[in-house]
């Protein structure tokens, strides 16, 4: 759970700079008071109870505008045509943040969706990030990303295995991809 808290936190803190979150978080905030206050009265003759279908209300309220919130930003760290292919899929005023390069391609964008539906794509970079915060910010910053990093970022390793068998890491991978990390370590 406490994972969870903290993406959400570090979501809640990326969310603030940008306006469409905040439009939207109203938004959702004015549509679930809304249904909430109103959205029991359908009752009726089913028999249903009031919080039943308030709650059935406010879950049809998400499927519906979460995914179109999410369609407002989008962070990239592959680079290449991705940042292409999200933001033509983004609505105008919309923004990409590039943050890495896997694919080790240059970045691809149709300059139509830049000049004509104000998309944006820019990148991050932590070293003038951190350069831009006071010494007091910094240690605060390195503390808490300590924290994080024994809570909710910490990294369950299952097994380690030397260079030399590495076909019995892979199959222990495959086996249960989702049961902590493997890893391959040198010989000594």
């Amino acid at each position: 759970m406490s994972r969870v808290l903290a993406a959400a936190g570090a979501e809640f803190r990326i969310a603030l700079r940008n306006r469409w979150v905040t439009i939207a978080v109203a938004m959702m905030a004015l549509f679930a008071a809304v249904l909430s206050a109103a959205g029991s009265a359908p009752t009726g003759q089913l028999g249903a109870d009031k919080l039943s279908v308030t709650v059935a209300s406010l879950t049809s309220l998400a499927v519906y505008l979460v995914p179109l919130i999410a369609l407002l930003m989008s962070f990239d760290a592959i680079a290449g045509e991705s940042p292409y292919l999200l933001l033509d899929a983004m609505p105008q005023h919309s923004r990409v943040t590039v943050y890495g390069g896997l694919s080790q391609q240059p970045v691809q964008v149709n300059v139509a969706s830049l000049i004509f539906e104000d998309k944006r794509v820019d990148g991050f970079w932590l070293p003038p990030w951190v350069g831009q915060k006071n010494l007091l910010q910094n240690f605060l910053i390195w503390r808490r990303a300590q924290k994080l990093m024994l809570s909710a970022l910490k990294t369950e390793i299952r097994s380690r295995y030397p260079l030399s068998q590495v076909q019995q890491a892979i199959r222990d991978y495959e086996s249960q991809m989702t049961g902590g990390k493997v890893l391959l370590v040198p010989e000594m």
